[in-house]
């Protein structure tokens, strides 16, 4: 119970970083330059704005976590409202990703080294541009990605 609130916490502090920053809409292509800093990979679901411990996986093998993160490689992005950000979270089921360079996920805003979020139908929001980069203005993907979606999943075993 517990880590549920921790990582629900994490997800609305990243997020309300957003609220206090400005928004824009030029188009971008995701680069991850280090995908060796992480030493786990906390995944958690939350489904109707609820998140649970059984929708909660934590990831220690750093092989399959360099590989989700390379992924995410090339990925066309566009800046997002946080208005526009919150709305789609809201109406969908989230798989959200924090990546940490210890074995415990860092407290406070700003702290999680990299993020990024999943909805149902693949799309995905970026909270970093690279890792201890959290941007001023979130990104999302501009095509869903239902693909990367389940090869994440298959890959890191995840069953919610």
């Amino acid at each position: 119970m517990l880590k549920k609130k921790f990582l629900f916490f994490i997800a609305f502090s990243i997020l309300g970083t957003f609220l206090l920053r400005g928004c824009s809409t030029s188009k971008d292509v995701m680069k991850i330059n280090n995908k060796n800093f992480a030493q786990v990979l906390f995944v958690q679901k939350v489904e109707n704005d609820t998140a649970k411990d059984e929708l909660t996986k934590e990831i220690t093998d750093e092989t399959k976590i360099k590989e989700t993160l390379e992924l995410l490689d090339g990925l066309k992005v566009k800046k997002i409202k946080i208005k526009n950000m919150l709305n789609k979270m809201k109406s969908s089921n989230t798989y959200m990703f924090f990546f940490s360079k210890t074995k415990k996920l860092p407290v406070g805003k700003g702290k999680v080294p990299y993020a990024f979020h999943i909805l149902d139908d693949g799309t995905i929001i970026f909270t970093h541009k690279n890792v201890d980069s959290l941007l001023e203005t979130p990104l999302i993907t501009t095509d869903a990605h239902k693909d990367i979606l389940e090869k994440i999943k298959e890959n890191l075993s995840i069953g919610f």
